[in-house]
């Protein structure tokens, strides 16, 4: 038996070295005849070696590589993300990776091409060179980015369009829609989910899905090579959208039965809406028209008659009939305002207008078919297009037939004014609202003894009535500018006449047009110097008379005075010595000279209301009641009451006797209350339009309906001195001071459930 030969290190190292050498043959072989490139490259990105395709695809020769980096033919663009999996392939983070990315050709060319890059080791583990596969990818890259932009203008146009898209398999059901569908009901695609035609079919009006079968049956059967339809959908919200629905089966199945059909959805519902309401804007435009009475003429560019409207017709008392210009007049017998001679053509309103363009104001007369002749006014104006074509002509006419009678009246009735005006024995005119006389009656100027022409044109205040003082004129001037913006001023004035002065009530009376502008002022005055001569009496009087109460009502409380003061010391020295009986009496005697005082007091200040000289003021109400209420501060804390004031108005008014009658209001409000009841008083107040009203609401004890009319008298009391103190005179001081303010009190009231007192200032 013969021993086999053991190999030696030698050998195992021969065979080594003849694997690696086929290795490396087919290695070689394989790169340069690669159809794609291939390159091998180093650490720092330079080309070691590179194979006949990558030198082809770029156009450089094996020798010019040799001296470029990738880093170098790589778009600039693209290098970034290139390095950045270059980095992770050296840091051994990847195996490989692929990218696509754009290289510069040598004639400066941009290609894309497919990049696979790979790392190679030495056996020592350490880097030797990466391996860079490069397949041209730019064919591929251009038929992409044509069909990109391809579905970028169809994505635009239906963005443009606004439109929805959908597609349907009709023998399947199945059905895909866009976002945009979706949104014009109000929803996403996603809350839509599982879409199918079944989705449709849900938010379709009912209506509407019958006429949509109807027309999809047509296309179907070929009858129509589109499907149309305008369709309400519901929206999320609740409300019904227009939507127009367009589409084309494209394809069919062998026995020819429809297959695939697309389409768009585009809402119109603005536009629908838009119809609609040019429809309702035609019927209300016709029914205005033949509404309205005045007359409605139309012709066109021509010169014939297109339209008449109903009121047109019954002016003419015939039917339309569209003839042509030169036999309008005799037609429709259309006269010279003298009521005989024929209108000629050119004189014609519609034809001036039609002609010559706008016109204002033109007369005519018609003559009825009944005979009757009725006076017209004409305004009219050309028609134009958008374009400024001339489309034709219109003219309004407005029967003025009963006004040229009321002219006449009219002018008939001014001359009776003129005699009433001048006639009446108060001093009237008209001014203008800077102030310039327009005219005044025949007594203002007999008054002066001067003639019209030396006051009228004149500035009021210049005028010989008002020469009296400067004082005099600037007052006038100034109350005129008030009357002016709208104010009615009323006052005493002297003014100076022929035989001397005398004093008027003269009033400024502003006079407005529609719109609320002043245009006029009516001065007015009427002689009162009787009344004035007998108001003078009168305050001599009153004067006289509150010099009498001030000394009567002295002389009665001095008595009063001693009657309390004896009685009291005869109580303090002589109390010990005097039976109860006596003492009684002598409490009686204090008390009963007590209260005379308190009413002696009442009185005198119930005689001085409205006697005063004090001038009325804006009065702002909210403060008053805030210094009010204090003085009740103890009142409202013995008895756990409260004062709740609303937002008050305020008021033009004399200030101490306004603020008297709050403290007597809420005075009795307090006063008057249930045992161990809170008192609650509410005082309110608001703006009317010639007042102002006010409410003092408690909830005391009450009053009956039969004694609304008394309790505003004088000494009227309804309880004893001991249920509850007072003289009877606070609600008469309140009506009087009510009564100075031109106002009115009253009450509202039920037993045990309080009180509500009313009143009002006049403005």
């Amino acid at each position: 038996m013969k021993l086999k030969k053991e190999n030696t290190i030698e050998d195992f190292q021969v065979k080594s070295l003849e694997k690696d050498t086929i290795k490396t043959d087919e290695f070689t072989s394989a790169f340069e005849y690669a159809s794609i490139g291939i390159g091998l490259v180093s650490l720092e990105g330079r080309f070691l070696k590179v194979n006949k395709s990558l030198c082809e695809l770029l156009g450089y020769t094996a020798e010019e590589f040799i001296h470029l980096t990738f880093q170098e033919i790589t778009h600039p663009d693209d290098l970034e993300g290139d390095l950045e999996n270059v980095y992770k392939l050296i840091n051994d983070e990847i195996e490989n990776y692929q990218i696509e990315k754009r290289y510069f050709t040598k004639s400066g060319n941009v290609i894309w091409i497919n990049l696979s890059g790979s790392k190679v080791k030495n056996l020592d583990g350490t880097f030797k060179y990466f391996i860079a596969q490069i397949e041209n990818i730019t064919p591929r890259k251009n038929a992409f980015n044509q069909i990109t932009k391809q579905n970028l203008r169809i994505q635009n146009i239906l963005e443009g369009t606004n439109a929805g898209t959908w597609e349907w398999n009709v023998q399947t059901g199945e059905t895909n829609f866009n976002a945009r569908w979706a949104e014009m009901i109000g929803y996403t695609l996603e809350e839509l989910e599982p879409i199918n035609i079944k989705t449709w079919e849900k938010f379709v009006h009912p209506e509407d899905a019958l006429k949509s079968e109807q027309n999809l049956i047509a296309c179907f059967e070929k009858k129509s090579q589109y499907y149309n339809c305008e369709c309400r959908m519901q929206h999320k919200d609740g409300n019904w959208i227009w939507v127009l629905d367009r589409g084309k089966v494209m394809t069919w199945t062998e026995d020819g039965k429809p297959l695939m059909m697309f389409g768009t959805h585009t809402e119109i519902t603005n536009l629908k809406e838009t119809k609609i309401e040019l429809r309702k804007s035609k019927a209300f435009l016709d029914t205005v028209m033949n509404s309205i009475d005045v007359g409605i003429v139309v012709c066109d560019q021509n010169g014939k008659l297109t339209t008449f409207n109903q009121s047109a017709e019954e002016m003419q008392g015939i039917p339309f009939k569209p003839v042509e210009s030169k036999d309008w007049s005799a037609n429709y017998s259309l006269l010279r305002t003298d009521g005989i001679t024929p209108l000629p053509l050119e004189e014609i309103p519609l034809y001036r207008a039609l002609k010559n363009g706008h016109l204002e104001n033109a007369e005519f007369i018609i003559q009825h078919q009944s005979g009757k002749q009725i006076i017209l006014s004409c305004n009219g104006n050309q028609i134009w297009d958008q374009n400024k074509n001339l489309l034709g002509a219109v003219v309004a006419m407005t029967d003025i037939t009963e006004i040229k009678k009321a002219t006449k009246l009219n002018e008939e009735i001014a001359i009776k004014f003129k005699g009433i005006f001048d006639s009446t024995f108060q001093f009237i005119g008209f001014l203008s609202p800077d102030g310039t006389l327009l005219e005044a009656n025949q007594t203002a100027i007999d008054f002066t003894g001067l003639e019209p022409d030396d006051l009228i044109g004149k500035k009021f205040w210049d005028c010989y009535w008002w020469s009296m003082s400067e004082e005099t004129q600037e007052g006038l001037k100034s109350n005129i500018a008030k009357a002016a913006k709208g104010e009615f001023v009323q006052y005493e004035v002297e003014v100076l006449g022929k035989n001397g002065s005398i004093t008027i009530l003269f009033n400024l009376k502003p006079l407005f047009d529609l719109s609320g502008e002043v245009i006029a002022i009516i001065p007015e005055g009427r002689p009162i110097q009787e009344i004035v001569d007998t108001r003078n009496a009168l305050l001599r009087k009153n004067e006289e008379l509150e010099r009498f109460a001030s000394v009567a009502s002295h002389d009665l409380k001095e008595p009063l005075r001693m009657i309390s003061s004896f009685m009291s010391l005869l109580k303090k020295n002589y109390g010990g010595q005097i039976d109860e009986k006596a003492e009684k009496y002598i409490h009686f005697s204090i008390d009963a000279a007590n209260r005379m005082t308190i009413l002696i007091n009442d009185l005198l200040n119930y005689a001085k209301i409205g006697n005063d000289e004090v001038p009325f003021v804006m009065i702002d109400t909210n403060q008053l009641l805030e210094e009010i209420v204090p003085l009740f501060s103890a009142s409202l804390e013995d008895q756990n009451g409260k004062i709740e004031i609303e937002n008050l108005p305020n008021i033009i008014g004399k200030i101490t006797p306004i603020k008297t009658l709050f403290q007597n209001l809420i005075g009795n409000a307090l006063k008057y209350q249930k045992p161990n009841t809170s008192p609650l008083i509410r005082v309110k107040g608001k703006e009317k339009m010639s007042d102002w009203e006010f409410c003092v609401e408690d909830n005391g004890i009450g009053i009956a309906a039969h004694h609304f009319e008394e309790i505003f008298q004088m000494f009227r009391r309804l309880h004893s001195k001991e249920e509850y103190s007072g003289t009877g005179m606070g609600l008469a001081t309140c009506n009087k001071i009510i009564k100075q303010h031109g106002g009115e009190i009253w009450l509202e009231s039920e037993e045990e459930k309080g009180s509500k007192f009313f009143f009002t200032i006049k403005k």
